[in-house]
């Protein structure tokens, strides 16, 4: 066993655990100048971040091949979730939480890795560009999920789920033929959300009219900075606030003063900015950097095709979580309430992202033991 942890990419590992070091200690602050009504909110961001860590360490034992025949079960349970998620009391008018006790369970974030497992399974091993048919079977299994996840609606992680299905599928030896079939899809889905934004019918139905505004924000955000741009405006201003090196934990104005809405979840980047500046924020930037880093080289050493799926989706899933989250707290992308990695505040987001992660370390240590035999 003690060989066995030794074999552990230690950075896989200790970059999470350093957010949610800090997350911890931003929530806190906020916790302190009542910017959040849970005073208690960064012990359970701890907590859950203690369990999602033994469950990733747990998965780790397990020889990620071995599941490969289960991935279909995974996949199943998931949808049989995300259809009874979508009857049971609305919070902030979605349908997305399992309520149980003193926290809730989020089907969608958990489906995350669940469905990368099984994308992974159908496309490794297969010689020579796709058939149509594996294509087809692919995009209904990613379909079903999405759109369920739209029903709920929940935007942000139908994006996630999106991003790591399309990233897989470029891994694949596409013909000529089926990458312009792929990017004139992608181009026929961004010309419909756009439509949709404008409100042009019958392509209004496809987001709800917070949505909307939101992308309509984003292409013109001093259209209305005092009515739909105010999150946007008042984020960018506390991200500007921090200076150099920031105004220090629990001393942003902004963010302490409840001008930026949800500190500790969707615009979580935000408080740090303003509690660390911009030298925090390269600070911060390194760690994710690192992270994605060695995911890359996971996805590249990895003994086989199954294993090197996985990296990339799990690679997608954060690239896009990151990237989303960061931008839309300065303008940069729409707001979709996408969380920050391991920052923002979740249970079954940080539960979701150790579980990939324990299956990306699953990967690195058969493929050292490997090596080690060899």
């Amino acid at each position: 066993m003690r060989r066995f942890f030794r074999q552990f990419d230690l950075l896989l590992f200790l970059a999470p655990l350093l957010l949610l070091g800090l997350s911890g200690a931003v929530i806190f602050s906020l916790s302190q100048n009542h910017a959040i009504a849970d005073p208690y909110l960064w012990l359970k961001q701890l907590f859950f971040g203690l369990l999602g860590f033994g469950v990733a360490v747990a998965v780790s034992l397990i020889d990620y091949r071995h599941l490969r025949p289960l991935s279909f079960w995974f996949y199943a349970g998931s949808l049989l979730l995300l259809v009874f998620v979508l009857f049971t009391e609305r919070i902030a008018g979605s349908s997305r939480w399992f309520q149980l006790g003193f926290f809730q369970i989020q089907p969608s974030e958990l489906l995350k890795p669940v469905l990368v497992l099984l994308l992974a399974h159908i496309f490794a091993d297969r010689i020579g560009p796709p058939a149509p048919k594996l294509l087809i079977l692919a995009f209904i299994l990613a379909a079903v999920p999405i759109t369920l996840v739209l029903m709920q609606p929940d935007l942000g992680t139908a994006i996630v789920l999106l991003s790591s299905a399309i990233g897989m599928v470029l891994l694949l030896k596409l013909t000529t033929w089926q990458r312009l079939l792929l990017a004139a899809a992608i181009i026929v889905c961004t010309g419909a959300l756009i439509l949709s934004a404008k409100g042009t019918k019958p392509f209004d139905r496809l987001l709800k009219p917070y949505q909307r505004a939101r992308i309509e924000t984003f292409l013109n955000p001093k259209s209305d900075p005092l009515g739909k741009g105010y999150n946007v405006t008042q984020s960018i201003l506390a991200v500007g606030a921090g200076g150099l090196v920031g105004r220090g934990l629990g001393q942003g104005g902004q963010s302490t003063l409840k001008f930026v809405p949800a500190p500790a979840t969707d615009f979580i980047f935000t408080s740090f900015s303003e509690s660390f500046g911009f030298a925090g924020s390269l600070v911060l930037l390194a760690i994710y950097v690192t992270l994605l880093a060695r995911l890359i080289v996971v996805a590249g050493t990895s003994q086989d095709e199954f294993g090197m799926f996985i990296a990339v989706g799990v690679f997608m899933i954060f690239l896009t979580q990151f990237y989303v989250n960061a931008g839309m707290t300065m303008g940069l992308t729409p707001v979709t309430g996408i969380p920050l990695p391991f920052l923002s505040y979740g249970g079954s987001h940080v539960l979701g992202n150790f579980l990939a992660l324990g299956l990306l370390q699953s990967i690195v240590t058969r493929r050292k033991r490997l090596d080690f035999q060899e």
